[in-house]
């Protein structure tokens, strides 16, 4: 059940992302989607700093990961199933 539910939270977070013009990396495996920010003019850190002061979400900076992170965001679908919904109107 546990793969299951984290397949289903893939997908809907893929596309509800995918809905909002962005092209996100679709995982293989792991809880996390790797997103293009750079096509909006900013870096990573910009839009996750932005997004959290004006819309209180949390994304993390790819950054942290590396210099070859610089130019994405990295979202989480770990979370409950209602948190993940609001997160993403509020990133919509």
């Amino acid at each position: 059940p546990t793969l299951a539910a984290f397949k289903s939270k893939r997908q809907y977070t893929t596309e509800r992302l995918k809905r909002m013009g962005l092209d996100p990396a679709v995982p293989g495996g792991g809880f996390f989607c790797w997103v293009p920010v750079s096509p909006l003019g900013v870096t990573g850190r910009a839009f996750a700093e932005r997004l959290l002061r004006e819309h209180r979400v949390l994304v993390g900076p790819g950054m942290a990961f590396g210099p070859s992170g610089a130019e994405y965001v990295r979202v989480s679908f770990a979370v409950e199933d209602g948190r993940l919904r609001e997160g993403l109107n509020r990133l919509e």
